[in-house]
């Protein structure tokens, strides 16, 4: 009896410790992420990024915040306007596909009283109800180009609240901020 008793403590402590520790890695909680691949000509940019980190809530509570989502949906589906690569490696845009962005549809009503939002059901525990997601896919005619000349960030121009940015390149990791957007891959 002593031992199963000792066996069920176990199994709930190490429940609890999984539990724990996958709390810790929660997607809001977690620096959003531009993760860069260049096979051949093929350039990929992935983006994540907990919506709560990027406008200050899981979805808009207020026309500001509505906003910001609106402008981010706009540009993010046109990646030159918040990414400039090297014009030397002569990238075409190829397909986007952004996704997670919280839904902004407001009204006012006809009795004056504040706008608010309605918004569709959301799965539960569904990831795209709290986490942006992204991905640009480039042709670039020389690719080379990419390693020897600076990139630009601009995301944070159109992400109000990002104040870090991780870019996951095959040669490791380099965080970026408002005042520190530019990088510069190696081979």
């Amino acid at each position: 009896m002593n031992s199963l008793l000792h066996k069920r403590r176990g199994l709930f402590i190490s429940l609890a410790a999984f539990f724990l520790a996958s709390c810790d890695l929660l997607p809001q909680d977690r620096t959003p992420t531009l993760t860069v691949t260049l096979q051949q000509q093929q350039l990929a940019l992935h983006f994540e990024g907990s919506n709560v980190l990027l406008f200050g809530a899981s979805k808009p509570h207020d026309m500001s915040q509505a906003r910001a989502v609106a402008k981010a949906r706009i540009r993010l589906k046109r990646p030159f306007d918040w990414i400039q690569l090297p014009k030397a490696a002569d990238c075409q845009l190829r397909s986007v596909n952004v996704e997670g962005l919280p839904n902004t549809s407001y009204h006012m009503h006809p009795d004056g009283a504040p706008a608010h939002q309605h918004q569709q059901p959301q799965p539960r525990f569904s990831q795209e109800a709290v986490v942006t997601k992204g991905t640009w896919r480039f042709s670039c005619q020389q690719p080379a180009a990419l390693y020897r000349n600076s990139w630009t960030v601009h995301l944070f121009d159109y992400l109000p609240r990002l104040t870090q940015l991780a870019v996951d390149w095959q040669d490791g990791e380099t965080l970026l901020t408002p005042s520190q957007r530019k990088w510069t891959p190696s081979q």
